[in-house]
């Protein structure tokens, strides 16, 4: 007896299948995602438990991170710190000589240069992976209980308004 497989449905399910794992995998893993502050301390998502939490991973070697911080700081001034964090978290290695080097020191003046008066986060040990990031800037939302919140932003046109898309997601979750 022969099996006739429709290819193309069975492609799609087998994709469908990687993705949700791929999701629940990421989920599992931001409840534990820790990043650094700026002074050396760790900073963890279950920290900011009862926020809901805006992560923008970039970085100061990133061109459209300079049309990012604005409309981050946009962003964070319509909402109160004590309900929503948003927080710039630049992947720059913090070893002087590597690629990407930035100290902690440029990454202040980076954030300030654009206007961003944020938490800036470090992204030392590639968090942002976790959430499908091949592509940078990528921006992920969590709940108030910690949740990622739908799928992660990758990529940004310099031309697109995120404060407006990101605040409709943001207004729903508080």
């Amino acid at each position: 007896m022969k099996t006739i497989f429709n290819r193309p449905v069975v492609v799609g399910l087998i994709s469908f299948l990687l993705l949700s794992i791929a999701v629940v995998g990421a989920q599992a893993q931001s409840k534990s995602l820790t990043l650094t502050s700026l002074d050396g301390q760790p900073v963890t998502l279950d920290s900011m438990r009862g926020k809901v939490v805006v992560l923008a991973f970039g970085g100061s070697h990133i061109p459209l991170d300079r049309t990012l911080l604005p409309q981050l700081q946009r962003l964070a001034s319509r909402y109160p710190n004590d309900k929503v964090s948003v927080i710039w978290a630049p992947t720059n290695s913090s070893r002087a000589g590597a690629r990407g080097y930035a100290s902690d020191d440029d990454l202040r003046a980076f954030a300030a240069r654009y206007g961003f008066k944020g938490p800036v986060l470090r992204d030392q040990d590639g968090a942002f992976r976790q959430f499908g990031g091949q592509q940078l800037p990528i921006i992920v939302i969590f709940d108030k209980q910690g949740n990622l919140h739908g799928s992660p932003h990758a990529g940004m046109d310099p031309d697109e308004d995120i404060v407006n898309e990101l605040s409709s997601v943001i207004d729903r979750l508080l």
